[in-house]
């Protein structure tokens, strides 16, 4: 099965208030939580009420202004692992924690940003990372690394 996770928007989704927590549908759900534009956590669960009761994170969230709780309702709880993988996979949650604090092969620690792109600069970046087999952070990191950015500037001032 294929999860087309670029097709899924977090901020489009139902959500509410962490304060509004009590309220959640007691629903199987990928959940997301939220806080502006960042999606800073993505997890599963059986029960959306019973999970947000005691979460492990809920005292960072809880430290944290404006944040919400979004979810995506999931009728086969069998598919949800899945699905919740290839969600973090592609939106790199800071709180999951294989993206906290990581050291990547360069020896430098990740850090989250957050960058605007046309839809075709989009698409082409998908098309090019999925052809080889790595994130887009990667393909971004290749990038820059390997002087491209710099032939760029090159070619700028050569015409």
């Amino acid at each position: 099965m294929e999860i087309v996770t670029e097709t899924v928007n977090p901020h489009l989704l139902p959500s509410l208030p962490l304060a509004s927590r009590r309220v959640l549908p007691h629903c199987p759900a990928i959940y997301f939580v939220l806080s502006g534009d960042e999606i800073l956590y993505i997890g599963q669960t059986n029960s959306l009420l019973l999970r947000w009761q005691n979460h492990h994170r809920l005292k960072d969230c809880k430290s944290l202004k404006n944040v919400r709780i979004a979810w995506l309702e999931c009728s086969d709880v069998k598919l949800m692992p899945e699905i919740e993988k290839s969600l973090i996979n592609w939106f790199e949650p800071p709180m999951n924690s294989k993206f906290q604090q990581r050291s990547t092969k360069y020896g430098e620690t990740k850090q989250r940003y957050q960058i605007m792109l046309t839809e075709t600069a989009s698409i082409e970046l998908d098309r090019v990372s999925e052809k080889l087999g790595i994130t887009r952070s990667e393909l971004i990191e290749r990038v820059i690394r390997q002087g491209f950015l710099e032939k760029v500037v090159l070619l700028e001032e050569s015409a």
